[in-house]
């Protein structure tokens, strides 16, 4: 695994931002996971809330679009390169690849609002020859097998309950030499208890306990990507508003 040349001093509520982490897949036995997003749901939160909180964000992510273009050079996305991104939300990263880098993308989303949003954007940046986006469960969709460069699912573990149910998922569509992105917080220092309870006892884990989930699932890391701090905290206090209605 090659070491990260990015590292973060930064923290929010003892949480690193989501990290898109980029590991390449290595020979094993292939065992698929069942993902915990049942009806109406994402995560924890209702679609609906969801969908609210992320009304005014064309990126669903805590990135910047210059950031966007930074994991796509990091993977080496280029003319022609395949991409399926499950959980895509509204697509701006599938969408703004194929407009800058020319390769061809397959979204996948739970979201009517979502897919609408994607399939409006890829018309309007002129790329929706090149962006599929489809409406449909993550957790069991069923990609044509190994047809994709990058299989990726930025910020959206849930599908696939978890680090290593998500990389089973996407496993099966990517290339035997692809790449997979996985975005996933992090604890930068201990969680307190009711930190602890309310994120999901033992779901996120610290850095090196992430590093090792990513070894235990059979995968090597090429580089990590640290997400936009401020773009976080902006999902943070807009989702506690949320709560507090």
């Amino acid at each position: 695994a090659y070491p990260s040349r990015r590292r973060s001093s930064y923290g929010h509520r003892c949480m690193a931002p989501i990290r898109p982490v980029i590991v390449r897949l290595q020979d094993g036995i292939d065992i698929r996971w069942t993902a915990s997003m049942l009806g109406g749901t994402v995560g924890d939160m209702s679609l609906p809330l969801h969908e609210i909180a992320e009304a005014s964000h064309r990126i669903l992510d805590p990135f910047t679009d210059a950031q966007l273009m930074e994991v796509g050079a990091v993977a080496h996305v280029g003319r022609g390169t395949r991409v399926l991104d499950l959980a895509c939300g509204k697509g701006e990263m599938l969408n703004r690849w194929a407009q800058e880098f020319g390769s061809r993308g397959v979204g996948v989303d739970i979201s009517e609002v979502f897919v609408a949003a994607a399939r409006s954007r890829a018309k309007k940046l002129g790329v929706a020859d090149q962006v599929v986006i489809e409406h449909g469960d993550a957790q069991t969709f069923e990609p044509e097998p190994g047809a994709f460069d990058i299989a990726s699912c930025v910020g959206a573990t849930w599908v696939g309950n978890g680090v290593a149910g998500t990389i089973d998922l996407l496993r099966p569509a990517a290339t035997s030499n692809g790449l997979l992105l996985i975005g996933e917080p992090y604890w930068q220092e201990p969680p307190s208890p009711e930190a602890e309870r309310a994120l999901g006892d033992g779901e996120f884990t610290d850095l090196p306990g992430l590093l090792d989930r990513f070894k235990a699932a059979r995968t090597d890391l090429v580089e990590m990507v640290l997400a936009a701090l401020n773009r976080s905290e902006e999902h943070t206090s807009e989702l506690q508003s949320l709560t507090n209605l």
